[in-house]
């Protein structure tokens, strides 16, 4: 949309207002047209013989950086023409080297119905050369006649300044959870055009700092844009420039909070987004952007959207409404369910738009539709470990699932801080919070939970998407990489190679908590580890008993101790000293056979029918895992063949023991292109409730 010939390309967006003092850095106009054709014929040509030099040598390596670094040259020196050179190449990637330069050459002649003759010499390749680019630039023209008729100017960002993250998640635009996708340096800067060409000036620059979101006003000489000037010291915050003078002011103010993505709107008022709201997601302590208004001065603040998850990107229609996106996550997949919304430029009147069910249709209404499932687990993930969980907030929860036709049978879990596990003074307010959560659901009339008591992280995999045989991807875990990392090291492969998927527990944000942690637990091994866990249930079982809640402690996974961790829940000698730690029968265990099984030496139908073990098992998460050797496993599908556990031997012991508790298809594949959070997909699972079934109705008929 071009406004007063200025073009809008991006977006941006509170209290009282005040003039900085210092005025925008202004560079002088730098031209992107191109003017050394004959220079940039040499050097691609002399470029080109030097790999060829190299790759005579037969280096890989050598060969590899070098073709980067010409790369590099020649992007960064000839943007044009090196860019037409790409992009008219056999295959439209960056890997021309394959060929003789005559040949290259003489396919870009072709694209472009160029007969000019190619010969190995100079003044050949610099005649036909020459006339490939004069052709390049005839296209120019009549690719841009249109967009050049109006004399547009441009606003934009420069720099990529935020690393990637998962679309809905905030992390980086406060200084909450230590701002893990920050990096410093970026700048605003206005293009316009002249013919084909551009000239770029420099609005504003900081090194330390990061512009975003710039949204020009209706009269053509304002700009509205959120900007952070330090990692630590500072938040986004909206700013106006007043385009004539480049004075800057400051419109919206605070600490640990973020405020972004503002657009001007017709009664001048500004529409923005915010995680001053203070909400966190279902899923973990991710913090929650909404939609606020306020005046020009940044006066007269309001919270216009009140999403449970978050609503971002708001764009002015020319009818005057807003749309904008919702991250629409609940009751159905986690990643794609970013449907478009609309609502009038006061927040009224707010309502889908376009794409609710275009991505990711997984509901607990499918989930009934599996045979054999009556039940769900699930969890007020909102609310942070230590504090207490309100009757009203489960109960809401409660009738959520229950709306479905299903039964809310049990809660996973109800997180046990890190002050109760270290042992710190804290934990006995904490424990009290914990009984109050525990009477909570109580009253709502669930009685089973399931948790863990494992230091700092939940389970532990290497791979989040490795790729098996049959197409699939599944979790793994190579001890040879734990050995040789540490944890901080853990939170980059990760991030690096989780497909924009997050692995409990390890959330990119709480990368510097987890090493503060580290520090606190320097002291605590496994003795004292189990001292703690014995005061903590000493404190919770009371509650527990008056409500009749089952609590089944989740063993760790891998069933060893981890990045210099204690681990206290791996084996069967484990399970005894926890069933000694309390002698109430609401003192019990989650059976995973995925993470006892992880350890080769624990032989589960013998753990199971143990009958100081088998009368606590109250829940059970039944999967299948392989190793591939004594470093590496991964996760498979159910069945007894694909994995090392035997499935049918483990839901024997089960049957005979008398188990009568829940059980869930635990981890899965990811099969048929599906896209979810690794592990927690729909259809390798649902194909695990029908296995898990039938061995269940073929050991009963068969006693």
């Amino acid at each position: 949309m071009i406004r007063s010939k200025l073009m809008k390309l991006l977006k941006c967006g509170m209290a009282c207002c005040v003039f900085l003092s210092i005025v925008a850095w202004q560079t002088k106009d730098t031209s992107l047209q191109p003017t050394d054709a004959k220079g940039f014929i040499v050097e691609i040509q002399k470029k080109y013989a030097e790999i060829q030099a190299i790759k005579q040598k037969g280096n890989q390596e050598e060969t590899e950086n070098k073709i980067k670094a010409v790369h590099r040259r020649l992007t960064r020196a000839y943007p044009v023409y090196y860019d037409w050179w790409l992009q008219d190449g056999t295959t439209g990637d960056v890997d021309w080297f394959g060929k003789s330069f005559n040949e290259e050459l003489s396919v870009r002649l072709q694209k472009l119905n160029i007969k000019a003759p190619v010969t190995n010499t100079p003044e050949s390749i610099e005649s036909a050369f020459l006339s490939y680019l004069k052709a390049c630039e005839q296209r120019r023209i009549k690719r841009l006649e249109a967009f050049t008729a109006d004399k547009p100017e441009i606003v934009f960002t420069k720099y990529r300044t935020l690393r990637p993250s998962f679309f809905a998640y905030t992390e980086g635009v406060s200084d909450a959870r230590a701002e893990c996708n920050y990096i410093a340096g970026g700048a605003l800067a206005k293009l316009k055009m002249n013919g084909i060409w551009a000239e770029v000036e420099t609005l504003l620059t900081d090194e330390e700092g990061v512009v975003r979101d710039p949204n020009l006003h209706f009269d053509g000489q304002h700009l509205l844009f959120s900007w952070k000037k330090s990692r630590k010291e500072d938040d986004f915050h909206l700013y106006e420039m007043d385009l004539k003078t480049r004075e800057i002011k400051q419109l919206t103010f605070g600490k640990g909070h973020a405020d972004i993505e503002g657009i001007y709107l017709p009664d001048d008022n500004i529409l923005f987004n915010s995680t001053r709201c203070g909400s966190t997601v279902d899923c973990w302590f991710t913090e929650v952007s909404n939609m606020y208004l306020c005046d020009r001065e940044g006066r007269y603040m309001r919270q216009v959207g009140f999403d449970q998850v978050h609503t971002v990107t708001p764009t002015l229609l020319d009818d005057g409404r807003v749309v904008y996106t919702r991250w629409d996550y609940n009751d159905r997949g986690q990643v794609w369910a970013q449907p478009l919304f609309q609502m009038n430029p006061d927040g009224t009147g707010q309502a889908e738009y376009y794409g609710m069910n275009s991505w990711f249709p997984t509901t607990v209404a499918q989930i009934r539709q599996i045979p054999g499932v009556t039940g769900v687990i699930t969890a007020l993930h909102d609310i942070p470990a230590g504090e207490a969980w309100t009757y009203e907030d489960v109960m809401k929860r409660k009738q959520e699932v229950e709306a479905k036709g299903l039964k809310l049978v049990g809660v996973e879990s109800i997180n046990v801080h890190e002050d109760i596990k270290i042992g710190l003074p804290t934990r006995d307010e904490l424990i009290e919070n914990y009984c109050k959560s525990l009477e909570a659901i109580g009253k709502a009339d669930i009685h089973l939970v399931c948790y863990n008591f494992m230091p700092v992280f939940d389970w532990t995999r290497t791979d989040l998407a490795m790729p098996l045989e049959d197409g699939s991807t599944a979790l793994a875990y190579d001890s040879s990489i734990i050995d040789g990392i540490d944890a901080s090291e853990m939170f980059d492969r990760i991030e690096k190679a989780s497909g924009g998927f997050v692995m409990p527990g390890w959330e990119p944000n709480r990368r510097d908590e987890i090493m503060d942690l580290f520090e606190k637990y320097k002291d605590v091994d496994a003795d004292k580890l189990r001292e703690n866990y014995k005061y903590f249930l000493d404190g919770i079982i009371p509650t527990c008993e008056k409500y009749k809640i089952k609590m089944a402690v989740h063993p760790d996974d891998p069933a060893w101790d981890v990045f210099g961790l204690p681990r206290i829940v791996t084996c069967e000698e484990d399970l005894l000293k926890i069933a000694d730690m309390n002698p109430s029968i609401y003192n019990g265990f989650t059976l995973c056979t995925g993470s006892l099984g992880s350890n080769l030496n624990n032989d589960l139908p013998k753990i199971i029918r143990n009958p100081k073990i088998a009368e606590r098992i109250h829940f059970a998460h039944l999967r299948n895992i392989k190793y591939e050797n004594k470093d590496l496993f991964h996760e498979v599908s159910h069945l007894s063949s694909d994995g090392n556990l035997d499935m049918y031997e483990i839901v024997k012991a089960l049957i005979d023991t008398g188990f009568d508790g829940c059980i869930r298809p635990d981890h899965g594949r990811m099969i048929w292109g599906e896209q979810a959070r690794p592990g927690y997909g729909l259809y390798d699972r649902a194909l695990g409730v029908a296995y898990l079934n039938g061995l269940w109705e073929a050991i009963h008929k068969n006693k």
